[in-house]
């Protein structure tokens, strides 16, 4: 909730700068949150953790849909992803056996007529979680989840070694100042421990 709402505050001090995503663990997988991101006044791509407690498989337009929101070939195969159409809103999948080397269908020659091979398309709204804008399998996808890292280690130093998250402070005002000042620390650090990089590799 914080978050959202810290987003939000965000989006109205800075009007014209463009939110290229909305990096989350799965605290924040839930149907309210992508479909607030992906309002047409918002447009903010999730990058959002799926919690494993919830639904794992599902039918979509009779193709089951994998947990990682791909769709299974009746050969039993997940489909490969093959570009997004955004006027539609919409990513594209297609027959693997065509669209990725060295990959055998059992169905190959049965699924589908034509040369293309089997193509299916998957719809945002239709179930926000499943079908993000990025798809969850892609190297895209890997590439941002992999800041959550650096993201974390920012978190724990502001509120545990800084003492943020204990030190009694409770009023906003005076909590921003404790964090603008553990901000200033993490980035010193930061920049002496670029230095002292940089002068070993001068030596």
């Amino acid at each position: 909730v914080t978050a959202i709402i810290s987003l939000a505050e965000f989006r109205e001090l800075y009007p014209n700068l463009t939110i290229k995503g909305f990096l989350s663990d799965s605290a924040s997988d839930n149907y309210p949150t992508y479909q607030l991101l992906g309002r047409p006044d918002w447009n903010i791509p999730a990058f959002i953790a799926l919690n494993q407690r919830k639904e794992a498989t599902f039918t979509y337009k009779q193709v089951e849909i994998n947990d990682q929101g791909v769709p299974i070939c009746e050969g039993g195969l997940p489909m490969i992803y093959h570009g997004r159409d955004d006027s539609r809103c919409r990513n594209k999948f297609r027959c693997p056996a065509i669209a990725k080397k060295g990959v055998v269908c059992p169905l190959e020659k049965y699924c589908s007529s034509s040369p293309y091979g089997r193509t299916v398309y998957t719809k945002t709204e239709d179930n926000p979680r499943f079908f993000t804008v990025v798809p969850r399998n892609t190297k895209q996808w890997q590439l941002v989840m992999n800041q959550r890292t650096s993201i974390e280690r920012i978190n724990k130093h502001v509120l545990r070694d800084c003492g943020i998250e204990n030190n009694g402070v409770r009023t906003r005002g005076r909590i921003n100042v404790w964090i603008t000042m553990a901000m200033m620390v993490i980035h010193l650090k930061a920049q002496y421990k670029y230095r002292i990089h940089e002068q070993k590799e001068v030596k």
